[in-house]
């Protein structure tokens, strides 16, 4: 009977854990099984997956809330479409929603792009060398190509 006890101890530990780590931030599934295993190691599956399954019922774990925040707060921060669907990916969160959140949110990538040219390098236009460097930068942002190829322009020594 107490061993029974205990586990139902743990899981609502467990539950409670995993609303503090909510109530903070928004998590993907991955991420907060993630967590509350390293933090409840004896927890048995079962119970975390009971946990799990309350926290989805009750809506207050969810893949697609968890990929709109990520992709407007990586947007806001400069980042392109290639880079934040693999940060999703490695997240956790499924290709399909990912792919529905980035269509909902209708970012314009290419005005993001030239934003962060004027800001970041500024005479690109002026220069083969600082043109390169734009180039390079917003492929490591996760922009795809064509984005950056209108957005950058010609290369000056390409005219």
């Amino acid at each position: 009977m107490a061993v029974m006890e205990e586990a139902a101890l743990d899981a609502a530990k467990a539950l409670s854990a995993a609303l503090r780590m909510l109530g903070q931030r928004e998590h993907s599934q991955r991420e907060l099984v993630t967590k509350l295993r390293r933090k409840f190691p004896s927890l048995a599956d079962e119970q975390l997956d009971t946990v799990v399954e309350e926290l989805l019922e009750n809506n207050w774990l969810s893949d697609t809330r968890y990929a709109e925040s990520l992709i407007r707060s990586r947007a806001n921060r400069g980042y392109g479409p290639q880079y934040i669907a693999r940060e999703l990916s490695v997240k956790g969160i499924a290709a399909e929603t990912a792919d529905e959140q980035m269509e909902a949110q209708a970012l314009d990538w290419l005005a993001l792009a030239e934003d962060l040219v004027q800001r970041r390098h500024p005479g690109a236009q002026d220069s083969p060398e600082l043109w390169q460097r734009a180039a390079r930068y917003l492929q490591r942002r996760g922009f795809p190509s064509d984005v950056i190829a209108r957005a950058l322009g010609d290369c000056p020594y390409s005219r």
